[in-house]
């Protein structure tokens, strides 16, 4: 077989000129030679030269290469390589082609060239590895994207904690390809080796996983618990092969940590069962998994928590339903020897059964009642709202409300009338049943409480005012009397007395200030209006600067809703709840988050400390009067303040509770409306 130099040779006198193109490609180029078998099917190819560029980018010399076979320079390359250079030397035209080569260590693009030289052919390479690497990378970050949109749509439609969790571990599962996945709640965060409980779980071809795991034998040491712990086989750990280990062990696993205020408090756990390379995007994934589905865990439970109180509730009045239904005899009975006004109609509003009080009310007997309509014995300035609440009630819904009455004898009667509909087995409204009752009594009572309230209000302003200035007096001459004759006449017993004459005067003057601000949550209060969370916050946070930068307290809050409330005493509300957090604090610098989700109907908000926290079981006192769970001298306080955080929640319709462990911090959680509520005194 001639060189390919002579072969070169023989095609003319340009031959220099394409010699010299070819060593001066900026892109490495290769003269290669396909080898035939009998059938003229292409086996093998064999290097007949390479240009400098080549050398250069490969890495491989001119005398490595030339003359040798591609089945031994590369036994592992892909058959599609040699197929395309037969094709392109068969047919006669330029192949182009894409894939990794082994032997280079990089993506190409090749151009395959024929040239007129029997079965000799031009390869021009291109490394492509870079746009190879940013596709994938690409596509890794919107395959990420699609999958964490998918995972929020799946969270979004489940209401139950576990249930949320082992959704989310199937769901991570099938995106990583893993055997099993496990999250875990840590029972003992400070500890130095901590315990987790297995909390949810999907089990594929693993033996399921139950009951406490330390996470040390996860990767989760205590020295390194805010990283992400990969192992991409078991020799890393254990020390042997996968066949030592059994087939049941997992072969590969990724531990994310999932941390709230600095402390360990779950874990979520990837494994398979063989050996394998994490890819750093499969990391992230588990990653942004792990704190998406925690976040939702931790609001599925606390709204699991206000779901079972209200339900709770429900229960409650389902039992004194039934109780009513089973008094109805006796409930007749007492009906008939009323003094209030009874009455059926039909659904024109025609009465059917009357009792003796209504008729008294209207000054008529039953006899001449039954079959008119039930205003009729009302006066007639009120028939525009007897009306307007008759057309309610045909509607399917239950109206109350008062009016003056003037019966036939001229006397004047204050009466509240309660219309309910009856309804048939289609839900539709068949008649009425109502009462009539005579409120002269609870009028006049109304106006004294009216009159009261009044005199109240203004006692207890007067009596504060009153109470101040004796004690700013006491205070006052008390301090002068510690200055003045310190170390002269007083000894160090007497000026002890002083202080703590001093102090009771200033501890008496909170408590006043606090009462106050507690009896005027109704006394003072405004109607409901729209209120912009954040900006109730930014007040609040005003009015604690002095005590925020004195304590180092870092306050982060999400984007915040607008409710329907009393605008001020949000305010307060947020005041108090901020001023708690950072006066029973750690020795951590306060870190308080506050943020908020939709919640049937309402706003669940969230206020999240670092602080020492409590017991369980002493946080269903925490919200009454004067309850104080430290001595005075440890912190200071009336003991007031979150009982007025419960009046003001509870003035708006919500509630309040409080989640925390001992040196865990504690999570206030509380509700307020989204908008048309109406308030309720």
């Amino acid at each position: 077989m001639r060189s390919l130099n002579a072969q070169l040779d023989a095609l003319g006198s340009n031959i220099e000129a394409f010699r010299a193109l070819f060593n001066n490609m900026a892109t490495g180029a290769v003269f290669m030679k396909v080898l035939l078998d009998e059938n003229g099917d292409p086996y093998d190819c064999q290097v007949m030269m390479v240009n400098p560029a080549f050398e250069g980018r490969s890495g491989l010399k001119a005398e490595q290469v030339v003359g040798r076979l591609i089945s031994d320079l590369a036994p592992d390359a892909e058959p599609v390589w040699l197929d395309k250079f037969g094709q392109a030397v068969l047919e006669q035209h330029v192949v182009s082609m894409e894939g990794y080569s082994r032997l280079m260590g990089q993506w190409l693009q090749a151009e395959v060239v024929p040239v007129p030289v029997p079965d000799v052919f031009v390869v021009i390479l291109h490394d492509v590895t870079d746009k190879v690497r940013a596709e994938k990378a690409l596509k890794e970050i919107e395959g990420r994207q699609m999958y964490l949109l998918e995972l929020k749509d799946a969270l979004r439609s489940i209401n139950e904690p576990i249930q949320l969790l082992r959704r989310a571990a199937a769901m991570l599962a099938t995106q990583l390809v893993a055997d099993r996945v496990l999250y875990l709640d840590i029972d003992d965060p400070g500890a130095d080796d901590a315990c987790g409980t297995v909390v949810a779980s999907f089990d594929g071809d693993l033996p399921p996983v139950r009951g406490k795991q330390r996470m040390s034998e996860l990767g989760l040491g205590p020295k390194d618990l805010e990283a992400v712990a990969i192992t991409h086989s078991p020799d890393v750990r254990a020390g042997g092969s996968n066949q030592d280990r059994g087939a049941t062990c997992p072969g590969a696993w990724i531990s994310v940590p999932i941390m709230r205020q600095g402390q360990l408090v779950a874990a979520l756990i990837v494994q398979r069962k063989a050996a394998r390379e994490w890819t750093p995007n499969e990391v992230e994934i588990a990653k942004e998994t792990a704190e998406r589905t925690w976040d939702a865990f931790e609001r599925a439970s606390a709204m699991e928590a206000l779901v079972d109180a209200r339900n709770a509730l429900e229960r409650a009045v389902e039992e004194r339903t039934r109780e009513l239904r089973e008094s109805d005899t006796r409930f007749r009975a007492l009906v008939e020897s009323s003094n209030d006004g009874f009455w059926c109609s039909d659904a024109e509003g025609r009465i059917t059964e009357a009792s003796q009080g209504l008729a008294d009310l209207l000054g008529a007997n039953v006899d001449e009642l039954i079959g008119r309509h039930w205003s009729e014995g009302l006066n007639r300035s009120c028939r525009d709202d007897i009306i307007r609440e008759t057309g309610i009630v045909k509607s399917g819904r239950s109206v109350r409300f008062e009016l003056m009455h003037r019966a036939r004898d001229g006397r004047q009667t204050w009466i509240q009338v309660n219309s309910s509909p009856i309804m048939d087995e289609q839900g539709r409204v068949n008649g009425t049943i109502g009462t009539f009752i005579n409120i002269d009594d609870r009028k006049r009572a109304e106006e004294e409480l009216k009159r009261s309230n009044e005199e109240l209000q203004q006692f207890a302003y007067v009596a504060s005012h009153d109470l101040r200035e004796p004690l700013r007096m006491v205070s006052s001459y008390l301090e002068l009397l510690e200055k003045r004759y310190d170390g002269k006449v007083l000894d160090a017993k007497a000026m002890e007395y002083v202080h703590y004459a001093v102090d009771g005067a200033l501890r008496l003057q909170r408590m006043i200030d606090d009462l106050l601000t507690y009896s005027r949550i109704d006394t003072r209060a405004r109607p409901f209006a729209p209120v912009d969370m954040n900006e109730a916050l930014a007040i609040a946070m005003g009015d604690l600067r002095m005590m925020i930068d004195e304590s180092g307290a870092e306050i982060i809050h999400e984007p915040l809703p607008e409710v329907i409330g009393d605008g001020q005493q949000i305010v307060i509300l947020l005041e108090n709840l901020i001023s708690n957090a950072i006066k029973f604090r750690s020795a951590q610098p306060p870190r308080i988050e506050i943020s908020a989700g939709p919640a049937d109907g309402y706003w669940l908000f969230a206020v999240r400390d670092n602080g020492i926290g409590m017991e369980p079981g002493q946080t269903g006192r925490l919200f009454q009067m004067f309850v104080r769970l430290h001595s005075r001298h440890e912190y200071e306080g009336t003991g007031i303040g979150l009982a007025i955080c419960k009046k003001i929640v509870e003035r708006h319709g919500g509630m309040i509770c409080v989640s925390s462990r001992p040196d865990m911090g504690s999570v206030f959680y509380f509700t307020l409306p989204h908008g048309g509520c109406d308030e309720k005194h």
